[in-house]
């Protein structure tokens, strides 16, 4: 693991940014081999004319606005994937001390022209889901200040409280019917 250096901003530190996205990419692979294998639900990596941004640091902030991590059922249904270097099964098994949840900085998500409609984490170590949807709990999300220990700088964020938290078997089940919904009306 690649410490990051302090010298510089942390988005010139080219080789820390570099194994960052690497471990994002991995993740949200898993995210979809997972929805596909285990649950017949369709996903995919969204690649368009933006993808390239985010192998440049300076074009991050162009990537951020047009990003859109993972479409599920079809390109129109778009979610940020997000992994967690914490051990859990379900919301129950999340560390008391870390609630409310990490959703995403109040830069990224803000610069986002297009919202997702969630998100969802996986976990690092079990491999399971954890979801949250923007469109109905949104509205529920704080927001604070707080110390990025993998950037090792000070950046607000969004956060969820638990109730607005969906283990893996209730997304399951929401994205069951939205896969439902999509093929009534076609």
């Amino acid at each position: 693991m690649i410490q990051r250096d302090l010298s510089k901003s942390w988005i010139e530190d080219v080789e820390y940014f570099k194994q960052q996205k690497e471990i994002g990419d991995k993740y949200l692979k898993l995210i979809c081999d997972r929805l596909q294998k285990e649950y017949s639900i369709p996903c995919g990596l969204f690649e368009d004319e933006y993808s390239d941004f985010r192998e440049n640091p300076k074009q991050i902030k162009n990537y951020t606005a047009n990003n859109k991590d993972l479409w599920i059922i079809n390109k129109n249904y778009l979610f940020e994937g997000k992994s967690r270097n914490i051990n859990f099964q379900t919301k129950e098994d999340w560390p008391m001390n870390l609630w409310p949840m990490f959703v995403d900085t109040v830069e990224g998500f803000d610069a986002k022209i297009k919202k997702p409609l969630g998100y969802i984490f996986i976990s690092q170590f079990s491999h399971r889901l954890l979801a949250t949807s923007v469109k109905q709990h949104k509205n529920t999300w704080s927001e604070a200040e707080k110390f990025d220990t993998c950037r090792k700088i000070k950046v607000p964020f969004y956060f969820v409280d638990e109730p607005y938290v969906m283990n893996e078997e209730e997304l399951i089940e929401k994205l069951k019917q939205l896969q439902q919904f999509h093929s009534r009306s076609n």
